[in-house]
């Protein structure tokens, strides 16, 4: 993996902030196809496939905005200095069970979706802005589904919980 530091003057960069996407989407990709092997339930397994599916082809209709754009993409990926890493490294959370690895999948979504609102402020270039927003859609609605499978799960657990007590 070729690491990159981002000099200040680039943050702006419409192309920085499109290839910033790029390594998120290929980070959140692994994180989810990871993410399989340790869940037992099928409908989280079944949304994180679905998740992870629609990371990596977001991640390859991004580099084709580029290349369209501007030739090759660079491979940025974050350094271990961006936050990026521990919110996208959920093997922390592996052995811990199926709720935890969805809270991780929660806070990875909304730090992906933070990401994509800020590139969507920045990014001039027409077709790219397009891509953007759509992709910013499903961002929404993969977050929306990590929110219910959340709830779901919260409510299952609770009764369970109680008749311990």
């Amino acid at each position: 993996m070729t690491t990159f530091t981002i000099a200040a003057s680039q943050l702006k960069s419409p192309q920085v902030r499109i290839e910033q996407l790029i390594a998120i989407n290929q980070e959140s990709c692994r994180a989810y196809c990871e993410a399989l092997e340790y869940l037992v339930d099928q409908s989280m397994r079944q949304c994180f496939t679905e998740i992870g599916f629609d990371r990596s082809r977001q991640s390859v209709e991004l580099q084709a905005v580029l290349l369209a754009e501007k030739g090759l993409p660079q491979n940025r990926q974050a350094d271990s200095s961006t936050p990026m890493r521990p919110i996208m490294n959920w093997s922390a959370d592996f052995e811990r069970g199926d709720l935890a690895i969805l809270l991780r999948a929660l806070r990875s979504e909304e730090y992906v979706r933070a990401k994509y609102e800020s590139a969507l402020t920045f990014v001039g270039q027409r077709f790219a802005e397009e891509r953007l927003a759509k992709q910013y859609t499903q961002v929404k609605v993969a977050h929306e589904r990590i929110l219910l499978l959340r709830d779901a799960y919260t409510l299952a657990i609770k009764p369970s919980n109680q008749l311990a007590r």
